[in-house]
């Protein structure tokens, strides 16, 4: 008998997400046990509310797009769903709409919060001895999902974010006297997007500060006038998230998601009024804000390449009989092998930036963190890119 699968994606967007849908699709068409695809329109609550496409009405020329289309093409969500042994009205109401349609295989594509979704929707089904596969693909540019080398999207928006630093480097260096740039980056929790922008080097960040590292604003000043009367300049890489030593962020907004976390934002045009108030120096912040999540025009060829196979894998897994589990990514050799993890060991755990990967002085990365990134970029090389990062005429030659 045949049955249907299930697509759908949810939390914050990215560069590469529409690639891992298109690797569900073209492994979907690959296997006559599937007779159809339905996506999700917004994740969870398309199928709660039985809101799916069936991916046949697309044209084909649509979804060989969807590897250089950012964002999140079906919709995305962030909706938590209520632990089932408190209320169960959401559960039962997927469960007759799998019926409904036939569906057997669940692919979950997101970061955190989708496979906490996809934990209890396993757990559910376990409980009620209903046989339907639930399998997350991963995806964050936050690259903080456990048991995983690395997540698609976090190589792209590296690639963005180093472009970035290295491009406001040479802005500020044309000048006799430069300014403090204060450049604010995501990351709530981990600090790998920040620590990014040192693949830039040598025109790289002199100060990297990470929530790894509790965040002393007084050594920060210190560390900023140290680097401003050697350099007449210096540029600054902050994470959103960091955080003093009473574990409080820096700087928030009032508002909070669904799923309570505080909203971020600001700390950058914070401490550079700061550096102003109490140093005197011209000081720029500036944020990245969305850009470096979504911008499709520097998405890395890796990035791509693993959200298909990424998306590949979850339909073989699902069809090799395995549910509850995240397709992952392993170095072994230098290169990327795919294999699966437990949801349940993966859901609602944190991966930080390791200790080692961050300078004695808390205030920029080790070199390991540049072993570390070796390979996420090793395809990104042409005319105009060397692994990942953008060639420009060396200013000593001028």
């Amino acid at each position: 008998m045949k049955y249907n699968a299930v697509y759908g994606q949810s939390g914050g967007p990215t560069s590469v997400i529409n690639s891992s849908l298109y690797g569900v699709i073209e492994e979907v068409k690959k296997h006559e046990e599937i007779e159809t695809l339905f996506l999700m329109h917004n994740g969870i609550k398309g199928l709660i509310n039985d809101d799916l496409k069936d991916y046949r009405e697309i044209p084909q020329n649509e979804i060989d797009l969807l590897t250089q289309t950012p964002s999140a093409i079906c919709g995305s969500v962030r909706h938590k769903l209520a632990s089932f042994e408190e209320n169960d009205e959401e559960y039962q109401k997927i469960v007759n709409v799998l019926k409904e349609h036939n569906i057997k295989y669940i692919y979950l594509n997101g970061g955190n919060d989708s496979m906490d979704t996809g934990k209890k929707l396993f757990n559910y089904f376990k409980k009620i001895n209903f046989d339907c596969k639930v399998i997350g693909i991963p995806k964050t540019i936050d690259n903080d999902l456990i048991l995983t080398d690395h997540t698609p999207g976090y190589p792209s928006s590296a690639k963005f974010i180093a472009n970035v630093i290295k491009s406001i480097s040479y802005d500020n260096d044309c000048y006799i006297k430069g300014r403090v740039n204060i450049v604010e980056i995501m990351g709530r929790d981990a600090g790998w997007l920040t620590a990014s922008s040192a693949l830039a080097y040598p025109y790289g960040p002199d100060l990297i500060y990470v929530p790894e590292i509790y965040f002393d604003a007084n050594k920060f000043l210190e560390d900023v006038k140290t680097i401003y009367e050697k350099k007449h300049r210096c540029l600054v890489a902050v994470s959103e998230g960091i955080r003093t030593k009473d574990n409080k962020f820096i700087f928030t907004q009032k508002a909070k998601d669904v799923f309570s976390h505080q909203q971020l934002g600001g700390v950058g045009v914070y401490l550079a009024s700061l550096v102003e108030e109490k140093l005197h120096y011209s000081t720029r912040g500036i944020e990245l804000s969305l850009l470096q999540r979504c911008y499709a025009q520097t998405a890395s060829k890796n990035d791509i390449d693993e959200a298909i196979e990424c998306g590949r894998k979850a339909v073989q897994y699902s069809l090799n009989g395995l549910t509850g589990i995240m397709v992952t990514m392993e170095r072994k050799d230098n290169k990327i092998e795919y294999n699966y993890n437990s949801l349940e060991k993966i859901a609602n755990s944190i991966k930080f930036l390791p200790r080692n990967m961050i300078n004695e002085k808390g205030n920029n990365v080790s070199p390991l963190f540049f072993e570390y990134a070796s390979i996420l970029l090793n395809k990104d090389n042409d005319d105009k890119y060397e692994n990942g990062i953008l060639k420009f005429s060396k200013k000593n030659y001028f």
